[in-house]
């Protein structure tokens, strides 16, 4: 040996120490990189350095060696020439004689680096056949007794040559294919495809394979020292409990078992003493051990976690909840613990994660509860899905709360740019009661039915178009609906209804069905009674101190029997059904009175309208007893209550209405607050109102007529408006007098009912109305926005404002709601169709109106009660709501362009004037007439429905740029006419692409066809091909599938043969040979190299007449666009 080394001799009588061999060998490593070995100059290291690789041999892998030898090459730092003679160094005898046959009538030693590399890539790598590469692959089935991560390896590994496109999916799919285990798979498949990846696949099906392992160790005889952890299986039909048992075992056994507990422990130390068995209910045994045939019901399943010692586990902990950026599942569950400190408390949510060994939190958390002191933690966390190691900051143990008991839980904290909160299987102290836990679960107890009329039909509405600044909002919600298990998708259905989303304030999207055109029409009417007035007031009667529960999301917490497909709605996604009762729905109001009837019916002093509980008592004590009560029976149902919007313990509250009063039941003041606050008449017009509302809401007031006489008189022969003290006084007289009980109707649920709605210039107004006689009146002003609404926003905003606040009278009862604007009629029609292109507004308004059941009628303005108050108006002014904004492309106009023009055309401030108006009588504006009910101002610009009205100066610019493609006058006026409008837009596009040269130039003349080729009837029959270019020095082979018009376009340097056949090659392997490929008569596809590769695999191969490239126009044809958008773009690049 040469090496700079000294090897033992035989002669040695003692081994050479490990220690002494490892320390010469980083002594000359140190010294190889302190001094660079060339071909010349250190041969001994070098030697050294080839030594440390074993011999390349016939059938070794290549690549892998060739990998190794390079590191070490580059250790060491030898140059090209060193490279050459330590590669020929470790080649095998026989391998060498391969490489000098092939290199002969030279010398392996005269090669170069690169040339001794090649040749032996050429001996040593086979040629690839991918289609059978491929066909192995598919083959991939996991063995009997084989672990899942080892067939994962193998799936691996059979893909590494198969050249696919979407090699993740790919993987995924043979994966789960392969698996062989039918319950595995079946929960992989009900995963969203579009998201499992296949990291994550084969993570599922680890934690799977490790929870199947766990319970047959539960099952089978523990060794006396055995710290295995064990998980019990968790029922999908309720939710468990986790509860942590620190169990001890006993050093000694004896040698009978306990019949109370199953285990064999001293004297008067059974564990079971004192539990309550959870099969019988009774107490001192264990349910496996219970005898007793008599079954407690509504008994939540509890999952026992032995006590889990740091010092008995491995350094690396698995974690499955803080990777994902994904729901865990459907099943996910959360509970709020309080964080206890030395000076607060902190509430944080937490997710039980049964997947992960430990209890950890992060960083950004453990600030958030105060950075308690860390102790530093040997243990390593570790993703399942990416194996993701996470930087571990040390743990502590932590006081917290939860449900009225405070318990100490040990965390891990670790780094992360994620704010999250774990509990993992190491909880010991701790009950976690899923039926209270934070969450969406439906309640198990009630399934909603939906019932069709006899003769209803299945309707199918497609999805509506989505603005794409929501399409991944969208997706996110859709995804919470589907992890909550509210919803789930389908792939085929008869009904579907289209999605409405509307803009929330924190920038996320709600979520809405319009079923008004599909399932609402067929719904068989549900008139279960809701409760009055009286029924409410003597449940309550005697009692001084009320609560009101609000139940949160309340329809969503009733699951649907079988009438989830009537539910299905359709995304830009994919269809999905509702699994609950769902907003929209027209009987869901009732459907759910029903059902929280029956479940506090047998409750002294409860009683539910709807989602609101009303509680009453003699005293604190008896309330809180009832509420109690009602607590336990919405326990016992699954159902969740929403604390933040629950009134506990009040001696006022209002409801239905009235005002509960320490025992009285008062009218509401908000009833006739908008008479009280009604302005003094200053206009004719005003008075007309005024004595119109007087005059019907007086109908019952004796002597009207009398106390009216000073306010008619001014009416009398149109004499000039003279407002006096003799009115004034008249004014408030008769403004006291309607105001009185003995004026106002109370209101009665089972009596029809109507809302009257009304707009102004001013402000708004409605008048509730049973049996001709008024029930409450409201008004508010507009705020300085509203007022620059359009007239028909005004009326639409009036309908929504009062029916929310009439919502209380209007809610889960059907109502007829009356307006004096026609069009509102058409727009909110209960039956009609949510309009698609109208203003943003008008859709979130319509949208809103869902929830209630009604007709609209038409009214003239004459007739209407609430036109006064509309005009004379209270003070109370609106809430300014933010509706949306407007998004345009950046890359045709901005949208503070068009503000900054729009200030400046005469014809958009004409316009704006005729908008708040309602006169379009002007010529300059008149072509916008047709169109007046359709135009709205958002934030200073003129739109009609949801496109902007550009100003004359930009309209030629926007044209201009939406044709700078070159596209032609359809896809042009489509792309203008998706953001922008104005009267002649078609004609302006028309007439720029007629006199653009560009399209001229390029534009192909029109040929008639002599004979077209026979229908292809199958994929792959036959397929065209042809090249187009140069290009910019490159080619484009284009390949088109007959039958499906399905193009495929290869980018290439040259036109060779061998080109030829090596992208032929990779399209056949992904989509198979087909039977004729059909080409011109270029030299590429007619030379003997391809036409003979064609015939060897089996393919027709076809030419067409020379100089007739028609005959092949099907491949002809599809680059014409290619190659006009890129000399088109050249062209521009140039100029």
């Amino acid at each position: 040996m040469k090496s700079g080394v000294k090897q033992p001799s035989a002669t040695d009588k003692s081994p050479a120490s490990p220690l002494k061999h490892a320390k010469m060998v980083v002594m000359a490593d140190a010294e190889a990189q302190s001094q660079p070995i060339k071909g010349s100059d250190g041969p001994a290291r070098a030697v050294a350095g080839a030594m440390e690789i074993e011999r390349l041999e016939l059938g070794n892998n290549y690549s892998r060696w060739l990998d190794r030898f390079t590191i070490v090459a580059k250790f060491y730092r030898w140059d090209s020439t060193a490279k050459a003679q330590m590669l020929l160094m470790r080649l095998s005898t026989a391998l060498y004689d391969t490489l000098a046959d092939q290199a002969s009538p030279k010398k392996p030693s005269e090669l170069s680096y690169s040339e001794i590399e090649t040749a032996l890539t050429s001996i040593l790598v086979p040629a690839t056949f991918v289609l059978a590469e491929r066909y192995s692959f598919q083959l991939c089935s996991r063995k009997s007794g084989e672990s899942v991560r080892t067939y994962a390896e193998r799936v691996l590994k059979a893909a590494e040559k198969c050249e696919f496109i979407n090699k993740d999916e790919r993987l995924r799919d043979q994966f789960i294919c392969g698996l062989a285990d039918q319950n595995v798979i079946g929960k992989l498949l009900v995963k969203d495809h579009l998201r499992l990846s296949f990291k994550e696949a084969v993570a599922e099906a680890e934690a799977h394979s490790a929870l199947v392992s766990t319970d047959i160790m539960k099952s089978a005889p523990k060794s006396e020292n055995s710290g295995i952890m064990s998980i019990g299986m968790l029922k999908s039909s309720s939710k468990p409990r986790i509860k942590g048992v620190n169990r001890q075992q006993s050093q000694t056994q004896s040698s009978s078992k306990c019949l109370r507990c199953g285990t064999s422990h001293g004297k008067d130390a059974c564990p079971a003493y004192g539990k309550t068995c959870r099969k019988c209910g009774k107490q001192n045994h264990f349910q496996k051990m219970c005898r007793s045939k008599f079954v407690v019901p509504n008994q939540k399943n509890t999952a026992a976690v032995q006590h889990l010692d740091e010092h008995s586990q491995s350094d690396h902990v698995f974690m499955v909840g803080a990777t994902s950026r994904q729901p865990l599942s459907t099943d996910a569950v959360t509970v709020t613990l309080d964080f206890i400190s030395s000076s607060d408390k902190v509430s944080i949510p937490c997710q039980v994660d049964t997947g992960a060994a430990v209890s950890v939190m992060s960083d950004r958390v453990w600030k958030q509860i105060g950075t308690p002191e860390l102790q530093p933690s040997s243990i390593t966390l570790t993703g399942y899905t990416d194996a993701h190691q996470f930087k571990m900051l040390g743990h502590f143990i932590s006081k917290v709360s939860y449900q009225g008991k405070v318990h100490r839980i040990p965390f891990k904290v670790v780094r992360s740019d994620r704010s999250f909160a774990l509990l993992g299987r190491d909880i010991l102290t701790i009950e976690i009661d899923f039926s209270k836990a934070d969450g969406s679960e439906a309640t198990r107890v009630f399934r909603a039915r939906l019932e069709l009329i006899p003769d209803a039909q299945p309707k199918y509405i497609k999805a509506r178009s989505i603005p794409f600044a929501y399409k991944d909002r969208l997706k996110d919600e859709i995804d919470k609906l589907l992890a909550e298990g509210i919803i789930e998708p389908v792939t085929f259905s008869q009904w579907a209804s289209p999605i409405v989303i509307v803009p929330k304030a924190d920038g996320r999207l709600r979520l809405c069905v319009d079923y008004k055109q599909t399932l609402n029409p067929q719904l068989m009417k549900d008139s279960h009674p809701t409760p009055t007035p009286e029924e409410a007031f003597s449940t309550v009667a005697g009692c001084r101190m009320y609560t009101i529960l609000d139940l949160k999301a309340a329809y969503n917490q009733v699951e649907l029997e079988d009438s989830k497909p009537l539910t299905v709605m359709s995304t830009p996604f994919g269809n999905y059904q509702y699994n609950r009762l769902v907003f929209g729905i027209r009987t869901a109001p009732s459907i759910f009175q029903r059902y929280i009837s029956q479940v506090i019916q047998d409750v002294d002093g409860a009683i539910a309208y709807v989602d609101d509980i009303l509680i009453g008592g003699e005293s604190e004590k008896q309330l809180k007893d009832r509420e109690s009560q009602v607590r336990e029976r919405l326990e016992q149902h699954g159902l969740k209550v929403n604390e933040e919007k629950c009134q506990i313990c009040q001696s006022r509250v209002r409801f239905l209405g009235f005002i509960l009063d320490n025992g009285m039941i008062l009218p509401d003041p908000e009833k006739v607050r908008a008479l009280q606050e009604m302005e003094t008449p200053k206009t004719m017009a005003e008075l007309e109102s005024l004595i119109g509302l007087v005059r019907f809401s007086g109908w019952f007031v004796p002597n009207l007529s009398h106390y009216l006489e000073p306010l008619t008189r001014l009416m009398r022969g149109r004499r000039e408006f003279q407002w006096d003290s003799e009115q004034d006084e008249a004014f408030q007289r008769i403004k006291s007098m309607l105001t009185e009980d003995s004026a106002l109707a109370n209101y009665d649920p089972k009596k029809p009912v109507a809302l009257e709605c009304d707009a102004s210039q001013k402000g708004l107004g409605g008048v509730l109305i049973q049996d001709n006689r008024p029930v409450l009146y409201i008004s508010k002003r507009l705020s300085e926005a509203e007022k620059k609404y359009s007239q028909i926003e005004r009326e639409a905003l009036a309908i929504v404002w009062s029916t929310q606040r009439c919502q209380r009278f209007l809610a889960g009862r059907h109502f007829k709601l009356i307006t004096d604007h026609r069009p509102l009629t058409y727009i909110f029609g209960p039956n009609e169709g949510l309009p698609t292109r109208v203003s943003a507004r008008l859709q979130r308004w319509a949208i809103s109106l869902m929830a209630f059941d009604y007709t609209i009628e038409y009214q003239r303005s004459q007739l209407m009660k609430s036109d006064a108050l509309s005009r004379l108006l209270n003070n109370e002014t609106a809430r300014t709501y933010t509706i949306g904004s407007i998004q345009l492309p950046s890359t045709i106009i901005s949208i503070q362009e068009v503000r900054d023009q729009s200030q400046d055309c005469p014809e958009i401030v004409l316009l704006k004037k005729a908008i708040r108006t309602s006169n379009f009588n002007d010529p300059r504006i008149r072509p916008y007439k047709a169109v007046a009910d359709e135009l709205t101002i958002e934030s200073d610009v003129v739109l009609r429905e949801m496109r902007v009205i550009l100003p004359k100066t930009l309209r030629l610019s926007a044209v201009q740029t939406a044709h700078s493609t070159h596209l032609g006058i359809d896809r042009t006026k489509s792309l203008l006419r998706a953001q922008f409008w104005w009267p002649g837009l078609d004609r302006d596009v028309k007439q720029l692409i007629g006199n653009c040269k560009t399209c001229k130039m390029v534009k192909a003349s029109n040929r008639n066809y002599l004979k077209s080729w026979p229908t292809a009837m199958d994929a792959g029959e036959r397929v065209h091909a042809d090249f187009a270019g140069p290009i910019d020095g490159q080619y484009l082979l284009v390949l088109v599938d007959a039958m499906s018009n399905y193009p495929e376009v290869h980018l290439t340097a040259n036109m060779e043969s061998s080109t030829v056949i090596s992208r032929l090659r990779r399209t056949f392997s992904q989509w198979g040979v087909p039977r004729t490929l059909v080409t011109d008569n270029g030299p590429s596809f007619v030379l003997a190299e391809t036409t003979q590769w064609l015939k060897a695999i089996g393919c027709s191969h076809v030419t067409t007449p020379p100089y007739h490239p028609q005959s092949n126009g099907l491949a002809e044809i599809c680059p014409h666009n290619e190659r006009i958008c890129v000399s088109v773009g050249s062209e521009s690049t140039q100029h």
